[in-house]
């Protein structure tokens, strides 16, 4: 169990992230890098709405059972979101949640 985590796009995409909140797995906070939040965005402009609905999901379950999601900014623009995901959890010292 984890107090907060940090999902990469496959965890979030697949469900797994809110599969892991719904289960009481994540307790706290759940934190967004806002590369995988803009890889989303870019992929439901193009038609692909997967990641969307498991975004919307992940925020239903979350509030269901009181864990905050917060959105993370990065510093510097990666062309990888998952290389952003692992930057933030490592300097955060934070739990990185992939499937």
């Amino acid at each position: 169990m984890a107090e907060e985590a940090i999902p990469d796009l496959s965890a979030v995409k697949s469900g797994f992230m809110a599969d892991l909140i719904g289960g009481g797995k994540v307790t706290k906070r759940v934190i967004l890098s806002e590369a995988v939040v803009n890889s989303i965005r870019r992929a439901a402009e193009s038609g692909d709405i997967i990641g969307l609905e498991e975004l919307d999901k992940l925020k239903g379950i979350a509030e269901q059972v009181g864990v905050e999601i917060s959105l993370k900014e990065e510093q510097r623009r990666f062309d990888d979101p998952d290389e952003a995901v692992l930057r933030l959890a490592h300097e955060g010292g934070h739990c990185l949640v992939t499937s």
